[in-house]
């Protein structure tokens, strides 16, 4: 991930786009002012997790990833670092380069064209998270472009995959 969604956009923005990197939301830029808009796109999401945990069966058979993740706090703590870094390529990816990219020409508009590919990567998960993604990837995009950052995303998807591993965990009796 971190090639493929950092290394080699870093050197088409370099290279091929001669830009700042300043375009492409990897400052902090106003992600404070909006805190609150990224905090009410978190709200429904718990809460949604704590419903699939519940209810759902599929969702503990899914989660974490690794499935080791449960054994000891040191195999937990090894897998959620990985998979941080990976959400903060994913951001930059989707929220920084095709938006920055994209944005010069079409403004906010540019939105809709990272959405795309951004739903198309969640299409192997569960039918629920990737039919979310759409809207998820709406909001997120609408709130890089407006923070001009990439990090309340970054929060927003670490607070998401943390409760949800943790959710699954937990109902499978495996939070070591």
């Amino acid at each position: 991930h971190v090639c493929c969604y950092v290394v080699l956009p870093l050197l088409a923005i370099r290279y091929l786009l001669k830009d700042s990197l300043r375009d492409y939301h990897l400052g902090w830029g106003l992600t404070r002012k909006h805190y609150l808009s990224y905090l009410l796109l978190l709200t429904p999401i718990l809460l949604f997790i704590v419903l699939v945990t519940v209810f759902r069966d599929d969702f503990a058979e899914h989660y974490p990833f690794y499935s080791l993740a449960g054994r000891s706090a040191m195999d937990f703590l090894l897998w959620e670092s990985a998979y941080i870094v990976q959400f903060i390529a994913l951001e930059f990816f989707f929220r920084g380069f095709i938006l920055g990219a994209c944005k010069k020409r079409m403004g906010s508009q540019a939105v809709y064209v990272m959405m795309l590919p951004y739903m198309m990567i969640h299409l192997p998960k569960l039918w629920l998270e990737a039919s979310g993604a759409i809207l998820f990837g709406l909001f997120l995009g609408l709130l890089a472009l407006r923070s001009r950052s990439i990090w309340g995303g970054v929060c927003v998807h670490v607070v998401i995959a943390l409760s949800m591993d943790v959710a699954a965990l937990i109902k499978k009796g495996e939070f070591f």
